[in-house]
C-alpha cells in the first residue's frame, strides 16, 4: 500500500536517537548483526537492511572492511549506522566478546543474519554461534 507523506509521518515516531523510524517495516529501529565477507549477498543485504530502518554490524575479516566501507554513505543517508567488527575477535576471544563489541557500538542486538559461506559450495559454515 502506498502512503502519502502525511500517512507515512503518522506511522513514524522519533526513535531514541532522534531519528524518525517508520513502523511499517518490522526491521525499523532494530540492530542487525550480519556475518559475511565482501560478497554480492552482503553488499545487497547492507542497503536493504538500512532501507528498512536497521542499524547494521558486519562481523567480517579486516580485509572486508575497506571494500564494504563505501556502503556506509548509503546507510547514513537512510539515517542508519554501519559498523564493522573483526571476526578474529570471535575466533580468538569467543562469542561473548563479539556480542560485547556489537553492544558497545550499537547498544543492542535484535537480528542475526549469517551470510558466511565455506568454499564454492555456498553452504553455510555454521561456525558462528554467539552462544558458547
Amino acid at each position: 500500500m502506498r502512503m502519502n507523506g502525511t500517512q507515512a509521518a503518522a506511522n513514524s515516531v522519533a526513535g531514541s536517537n532522534g531519528r524518525f523510524v517508520n513502523h511499517d517495516y518490522p526491521l525499523a529501529g532494530k540492530v542487525a548483526v550480519l556475518f559475511g565477507e565482501n560478497t554480492p549477498a552482503v553488499r545487497r543485504m547492507i542497503p536493504a537492511l538500512a532501507g528498512r530502518g536497521s542499524d547494521i554490524a558486519v562481523v567480517c575479516s579486516r580485509a572486508s572492511f575497506a571494500p564494504l566501507a563505501p556502503l556506509g554513505a548509503g546507510v547514513q543517508s537512510a539515517g542508519r549506522r554501519l559498523v564493522f567488527v573483526d571476526k578474529a575477535l570471535q575466533e580468538t576471544a569467543g562469542g561473548d566478546q563479539t556480542i560485547a563489541a556489537v553492544l558497545s557500538k550499537l547498544g543492542r542486538i535484535d537480528v542475526l543474519i549469517d551470510l558466511s559461506v565455506q568454499g564454492a559450495s555456498g553452504r553455510s559454515s555454521g561456525g558462528h554461534s554467539l552462544i558458547n
